[in-house]
């Protein structure tokens, strides 16, 4: 086996692969270096080798996709970390042969750093190409504050080239390690830790959390009657927040997109105020037969990292959720 070993600590890196032995990849040196902290590789020979790699600009985490049938690849960066960011995204149109790091496209801008600083700064931004030119990305701001978080959806259907974005924001609550994939149908899927205990206490549960909107579901952009849709669920939760006491826990007025999200299991992943606990590990993929898949964390503990793998899937017939 050959070592293919990176100028950088690789933190957290990501590879992409793509048509025939394409791969892109990735590097996170965890501090910016000569311009960049993210550093993409290329290999066009199923990764025996990679060229020499280019940084993208910027001192923030990042991730990367590419289309599963096409030759766009999407590179999602954070301006800075930590910080208030910009949340660019940079596409190549060739498989990654080329890109053009001086022109993000810049989807949303971050008030606040992406989770608590320098505790549970995780993933704050995530990536994943679609089909027909579909692309989705997810991100967090704290909008300066330790007590809660909010959750962000940005959505593009040519190819990264123009954005919609929606806060999707369940509940006053703090949301950790955010995940988003896409199925080739169009179904698009959320999942994170979450408590719904703010500010959090030594008694705080964690547990995981996932939602989904499918394409034919009234709630999912793609359908001509999505801007009455949208308008039809705010005229309700107007109704709900003047008439309801709960009105915090309802989905925020804000919001465009709407999933329903459900727990993946009754007990929770971890107890407590260390927002490190569940550290980095929750990732999501949509299959061919429906399911939502979801592989995340409990914390066994009592040292950082130490904890077991679980695995939960769901599905639903009603279009809008899963469970």
């Amino acid at each position: 086996m050959r070592l293919q070993k990176t100028s950088g600590g690789d933190d957290r890196p990501w590879i992409t692969a793509q048509g025939t032995g394409i791969l892109n990849y990735l590097g996170n040196n965890g501090v910016q270096v000569n311009g960049g902290r993210e550093w993409v590789y290329r290999s066009t020979d199923g990764g025996r080798v990679f060229g020499r790699p280019t940084a993208v600009p910027g001192n923030g985490w990042g991730h990367i996709d590419a289309e599963r049938s096409g030759t766009h690849v999407y590179i999602i960066s954070e301006s800075d970390v930590d910080a208030p960011a910009d949340i660019r995204v940079y596409a190549s149109a060739d498989s990654g042969a080329t890109w053009d790091f001086g022109s993000p496209v810049v989807i949303a801008h971050r008030d606040g750093p992406g989770a608590v600083p320098n505790v549970a700064n995780g993933f704050p931004v995530w990536i994943c190409a679609g089909p027909k030119g579909a692309v989705w990305a997810i991100w967090s701001d704290t909008n300066g504050t330790e007590v809660h978080n909010n959750l962000f959806v940005g959505w593009s259907f040519d190819y990264g080239k123009t954005w919609n974005t929606s806060e999707i924001t369940p509940w006053n609550g703090y949301f950790l390690y955010p995940t988003l994939n896409v199925g080739a149908d169009g179904t698009v899927a959320v999942s994170f830790y979450a408590t719904d205990s703010v500010p959090v206490t030594n008694s705080s549960e964690w547990h995981i959390y996932a939602g989904l909107i499918r394409p034919n579901s009234p709630f999912h952009p793609i359908n001509p009657g999505f801007g009455a849709q949208v308008e039809a669920m705010h005229n309700y939760l107007s109704y709900e927040a003047n008439h309801t006491a709960n009105a915090t826990n309802i989905t925020t007025l804000n919001s465009t997109l709407f999933f329903n999200f459900t727990k993946g299991e009754a007990g929770p992943c971890t107890t407590g105020t260390n927002l490190h606990d569940l550290h980095d590990f929750n990732e999501i993929a949509v299959g061919p037969d429906g399911y939502l898949n979801v592989a995340y964390q409990h914390y066994i503990g009592p040292a950082n990292g130490h904890s077991e793998l679980y695995f939960v899937r769901g599905t639903t017939t009603g279009g809008n959720s899963t469970g």
